[in-house]
């Protein structure tokens, strides 16, 4: 079982977005609005920390949908605004 779990900055670093970013993301899934970064953070007392599992799964959905649409922006991800 993978339960290596990765913080705000961890994941930023790892996504190679700011922190603030993932941070955002998370307060706009909270509050359902739109968002990218669909995990769900597991609380370490009141601190979230995500599953690097969820990370990398994560990561490899984007990579599969690009290839899906063949990606016309270079891969980029967007908000569906």
């Amino acid at each position: 079982m993978d339960t290596q779990l990765y913080n705000d900055r961890q994941v930023a670093a790892f996504l190679g977005v700011s922190t603030s970013w993932v941070r955002l993301q998370r307060f706009n899934r909270r509050h359902g609005k739109p968002h990218v970064f669909n995990l769900d953070p597991v609380l370490v007392g009141s601190s979230p920390r995500y599953v690097r599992r969820d990370v990398d799964e994560f990561v490899v959905g984007l990579i599969r949908n690009r290839e899906r649409r063949g990606a016309p922006d270079g891969g980029r991800v967007s908000s569906p605004n």
